[in-house]
């Protein structure tokens, strides 16, 4: 089993009041700030319910999939419920993406969100909400584990080859 670390790389869009710990606004293609091992750089989500929408890095693997976690620092804030929506259909307004997870509490570093049934990366685009302003989310990091290729696990019972041959 292997594991890849994919990042946030595409903004599809920012709602509510939400910009950069820095104070800049917040634009497509330079997500960066989500993924540089900083405490001190990130998003600031500055009202209530504010969300924003990603598509992560493009992973080209011909291994498969087994599981995919989201990983998220939340740096300072209060209390919040942070919401965790994403959707496999490239036509699907973020207002329409599937909950996969919530978290409440404050600030805390690897908060883990399993996408449980969601195994396919090609087109997963992801969004993160918080229901209180005036929180920062530092590093958001997509931790894709997939099955090494040419390994066969049996944990139980027995293969019986009759005739011919395995390839691996």
């Amino acid at each position: 089993m292997s594991v890849v670390v994919l990042y946030p790389s595409l903004l599809i869009q920012v709602d509510g009041s939400m910009q950069t710990m820095n104070g800049q606004t917040i634009e497509s293609g330079n997500l960066g700030f989500l993924s540089d091992g900083r405490s001190d750089t990130g998003v600031e989500f500055q009202s209530n319910n504010s969300r924003i929408a990603f598509v992560p890095d493009i992973l080209r693997t011909s291994q498969i999939v087994t599981s995919i976690e989201l990983q998220v620092d939340l740096v300072s804030g209060t209390k919040t419920t942070l919401t965790l929506k994403g959707s496999n259909n490239p036509e699907a307004e973020v207002e329409d993406f599937h909950l996969l997870g919530t978290y409440q509490g404050g600030p805390a570093n690897g908060i883990s969100f399993v996408l449980n049934n969601t195994t396919d990366l090609s087109s997963l685009r992801l969004s993160l909400e918080s229901s209180t302003g005036e929180f920062e989310m530092s590093e958001v990091a997509i931790r894709v584990v997939l099955k090494d290729p040419g390994k066969i696990l049996l944990n139980e019972g027995k293969i019986i080859l009759g005739k011919g041959k395995i390839i691996l």
